[in-house]
């Protein structure tokens, strides 16, 4: 960021030298200000991909690596509203070609929400290493379908869980609504036969948020790391298939 910021002063200053007080001002001014402009955009893109960045990998390789993933969206949409959530996610079992997990999604109550605020959260993913060809999803009470997909604008994720129609939203009365939590098990496959090794890494941890003020699209953090949110529009309602209740099997599709 520190070097954004020099090369942003750099810009600024020869810039300025380069505006000469003659005759032809106003055709240096335009062709100045044009250049200016593309070098703002390239600046700007690259902090958006620098604030966007997901955590970082977690290594899993027993049953005592619980750990929890948090979201923090402040003034989200302009609104003045935070908007958080939080997972907690805990190893119930972990082998070279399998890990299973119970995780608790908890929608914390959002901050300067203003009174008949809707803060739904629709679903939540995250990437794997090794990676998932197929799985087993205990369903919660409001999160209960999963496959291998992204949930939009999020394309590390390769794993979603949602709580309404697919992983690009529904219904503000199906989603985890704010305040309220939820829990479900799922257990992912590797690959057969495995390396040998019972490490996996989880990473790109992304949750969506249905808002009064818009929908949010986020790679969450452990506690201590830094990352953004996209702001996005609502999605056109995509045709996934759902594996609705408990122990129900889902795998990844082969590419042609």
């Amino acid at each position: 960021m520190k070097d954004i910021l020099d090369y942003m002063k750099n810009v600024l200053a020869s810039v300025t030298e380069a505006i000469p007080m003659s005759s032809a001002k106003g055709i240096y001014e335009v062709t100045t200000m044009n250049f200016l402009k593309s070098q703002i955009l390239i600046i700007g893109v690259a902090m958006a991909i620098t604030a966007a960045a997901p955590a970082s990998a977690i290594l899993i390789n027993d049953t005592s690596d619980d750990f929890t993933i948090n979201w923090a969206l402040p003034n989200a949409g302009g609104s003045g509203v935070t908007v958080q959530g939080e997972a907690s996610f805990n190893v119930t079992a972990v082998f070279d070609t399998s890990i299973t997990m119970t995780v608790t999604v908890n929608n914390l109550l959002d901050l300067f929400a203003p009174a008949g605020w809707n803060g739904g959260i629709s679903s939540i993913g995250w990437a794997t290493d090794p990676d998932a060809i197929s799985g087993l999803f205990f369903a919660g009470s409001v999160f209960d379908s999963a496959a291998f997909t992204n949930i939009p604008s999020l394309s590390l994720v390769e794993v979603c869980i949602w709580a309404a129609q697919n992983c690009s939203g529904g219904a503000q009365g199906s989603l985890l609504a704010d305040g309220a939590s939820d829990t479900f098990t799922i257990k992912l496959n590797s690959q057969v036969p495995g390396d040998g090794s019972s490490d996996w890494n989880l990473t790109s941890f992304g949750m969506k948020f249905q808002t009064s003020a818009g929908s949010f699209e986020a790679y969450g953090c452990q506690r201590g790391e830094n990352c953004g949110s996209t702001n996005v529009p609502e999605p056109a309602t995509l045709a996934l298939l759902a594996f609705g209740l408990a122990g129900l099997g889902f795998s990844r599709r082969k590419k042609a």
